[in-house]
């Protein structure tokens, strides 16, 4: 049946032919460009009149059903010229058809069923999958809800429900960079545009792509939840770029975590200020102490940055005596203590730290641990047990986790799975923050100086592994 729009009376109304939901999906494309041509035909008056005063003085031809009185309207994310009656039909019909798509994820639901006949109702189909994928999402067993979504989105890619649930499953298990195509697909509908445009924003920052997660933060959202959110991401992303004023900027009245807001200012050399976000926060955690880490932190971080590498060490070992060995909290302030031990050329206790950070249930950290250990054995020479420490850290990482991304990359590169391109090219993506580890794991890993010297050129004032570089440079 072909879709085609008769010329009518200017006022007088047609009914257009009855279509089949999924035709209209098709078809609906073609609105765009055929409104255009009518503008030029169809006005009443051949005098040349601005497109702004032809739709206020009614004259523009609904590219629908042809009856004047058109005004431009939004329709399936685009732009298309159609009267009021038209504009409610096809929004109605455009909703439909998006309904019943969800009837593709019968595919998913064959997997729920083992392909059983007594589900051949799609909609019955469609509920049952769906409600399985919430069911596994609020169990926390991301990963299977993704594998269960996957093959429902490869049949119907444009169903923004599908999108949504899997860009959450994503976010949860890290998976940034698998997510890009599906964030940017949430951009295009007005209900999840604005979560779309901030879990792309989080998705490059968190890459260490700041530079690319910067258009997507750059316009306020409507939701004040993801608002929040917006601004605090764009700290995040100003920082890692050294844009220390737009951070502060962004992050006015945004959010109330300390740590950054510390770091934005003693970037900027405001020490004062600095202190007494540490004043503030050395009272917040009197009464409350889950916020005791993080104080140990920014208090380690500042003596570290002043070469007071004992004090750092002293300030860590002092908070973590305070938990259980294991915990969490206990946990964060061992990371935090290799840190301090790289960049104080202990070694020894360095594997030790590692030892202990190995044995928490994290993934993450058990990656972590690996790294430093890798480090660790490459500057003693040891490079055996260094690719020992790489295999393991592969072994125990989810390898597609955003947040370890360049540290698998380094356990790949000494394995001989990757080349210095590759990790030369990564580096030059990133922000210098962390541009200066790979540069500094690539002077271990190849004993060469200029990987050294890169690495120092590279770094953010005293930043990790300033110390640790100089050493090795023998400065």
């Amino acid at each position: 049946m072909k879709f085609g729009i008769r010329p009518v009376a200017p006022g007088k109304r047609t009914t257009p032919r009855s279509l089949s939901s999924f035709q209209i999906v098709r078809r609906t494309s073609c609105l765009l460009a055929s409104s255009t041509a009518r503008i030029i035909r169809c006005v009443d008056s051949p005098e040349k009149i601005p497109l702004q005063e032809a739709v206020a003085r009614g004259l523009i031809p609904c590219s629908a059903c042809g009856v004047t009185g058109a005004s431009p309207e939004s329709l399936g994310g685009k732009r298309h010229f159609v009267c009021l009656t038209c504009a409610r039909r096809l929004r109605r019909r455009v909703w439909a058809v998006a309904a019943l798509a969800l009837a593709v994820v019968a595919v998913g639901a064959f997997v729920l069923t083992g392909g059983r006949p007594g589900a051949r109702d799609g909609e019955a189909q469609a509920k049952a999958f769906l409600d399985e994928v919430d069911r596994l999402m609020v169990q926390g067993r991301y990963a299977e809800a993704r594998d269960l979504l996957a093959p429902a989105l490869d049949q119907a890619p444009n169903v923004i429900p599908l999108n949504e649930k899997m860009g959450r499953c994503l976010d949860q298990l890290g998976h940034y960079e698998a997510g890009l195509p599906i964030w940017h697909r949430m951009t295009t509908h007005p209900a999840t545009e604005a979560e779309g445009r901030v879990l792309l924003g989080k998705a490059y920052m968190l890459l260490g792509h700041s530079a690319s997660a910067l258009p997507f933060l750059e316009q306020p959202v409507a939701s004040a939840a993801h608002e929040r959110d917006r601004r605090t991401i764009l700290a995040e992303c100003h920082l890692d770029l050294e844009r220390y004023e737009d951070a502060l900027r962004a992050l006015d009245g945004a959010s109330s975590d300390a740590r950054l807001h510390y770091r934005i200012l003693a970037r900027l050399g405001r020490d004062e200020e600095a202190g007494r976000v540490l004043q503030e926060l050395r009272a917040q955690a009197e009464s409350d102490p889950k916020l005791r880490p993080r104080l140990a932190q920014l208090e380690a971080i500042r003596k570290r940055e002043s070469g007071d590498l004992a004090g750092a060490r002293a300030v860590l070992d002092s908070a973590r005596s305070s938990f259980e060995a294991g915990s969490a909290e206990a946990s964060v302030l061992t990371r935090s203590t290799l840190l301090v031990d790289l960049e104080s050329g202990d070694l020894g206790r360095l594997i030790s730290e590692t030892d202990v950070l190995a044995k928490t249930p994290s993934a993450q950290f058990g990656a972590e641990a690996m790294w430093f250990r890798m480090l660790a054995h490459l500057a003693a020479g040891r490079r055996d047990d260094a690719v020992a420490a790489a295999k393991e850290g592969l072994d125990r990482v989810d390898p597609f986790h955003a947040l370890v991304r360049q540290k698998v990359w380094t356990f790949q590169h000494l394995l001989g799975r990757r080349k210095d391109e590759d990790l030369v090219a990564e580096a030059k993506r990133v922000h210098r923050f962390t541009a200066n580890e790979i540069y500094y794991y690539m002077a271990l890993s190849t004993g060469k100086k200029e990987w050294a010297e890169k690495a120092l050129e590279t770094t953010v004032g005293r930043d990790f592994p300033y110390h640790a570089i100089r050493r090795l440079l023998g400065k």
